[in-house]
């Protein structure tokens, strides 16, 4: 089992909790991307940051072995994005649903909409980046920065302000007895 971040020391104790047993590995990785996405963390879950409209949305892929696919996009209000992937992964046709489709997808197979509320931890840096906000962006910021051109503006910070990693999501791949 790989998962990335710190955070990936507890997602692996999930996810090693199914292939310990002899299990399948997409049942580990799902385990473990769940695991993170239940806690409160900046980045990952419906505890995490907004987007800049105050609305936490979130993103999540799965593939099993044999290179099917399933995620969602923009989706808010669903506690575990990775199992609605999942779901239609081997449920649909589609590789992807996204935005109010997606929701309506996880509600109508089951999974709970969840409060919209932020979490507090999301709530104090939301309010805190309100302050300051200049919602400025900039085309392929990536390209830029990593050709040593300036576009004019500062970095994202590295880390929070409670010192956690600033990132967007993670990662986890997991190998099981299979070789799956």
């Amino acid at each position: 089992i790989l998962s990335t971040w710190d955070s990936g020391i507890e997602v692996n104790k999930a996810a090693w909790d199914i292939l310990g047993k002899g299990g399948k590995a997409i049942d580990a990785v799902e385990r473990g991307a769940n695991s993170i996405e239940n806690t409160v963390n900046c980045c990952v879950g419906l505890g995490g940051n907004p987007d800049r409209d105050g609305v936490v949305t979130l993103d999540a892929c799965i593939m099993d072995e044999k290179s099917n696919c399933g995620s969602v996009a923009f989706l808010s209000r669903i506690k575990n994005p990775v199992s609605v992937a999942r779901k239609i992964m081997e449920t649909t046709p589609h590789v992807m649903l996204v935005g109010e489709g997606a929701y309506r997808f996880a509600v109508q197979n089951g999974f709970q909409a969840e409060s919209p509320e932020l979490s507090e931890s999301a709530r104090i840096e939301y309010t805190k980046w309100l302050e300051k906000s200049e919602y400025k962006p900039v085309i392929n910021i990536e390209a830029s920065q990593s050709s040593g051109q300036s576009s004019g503006q500062s970095n994202p910070p590295a880390r929070l302000s409670d010192g956690e990693f600033n990132h967007d999501t993670m990662g986890i791949v997991a190998l099981d007895v299979n070789g799956d």
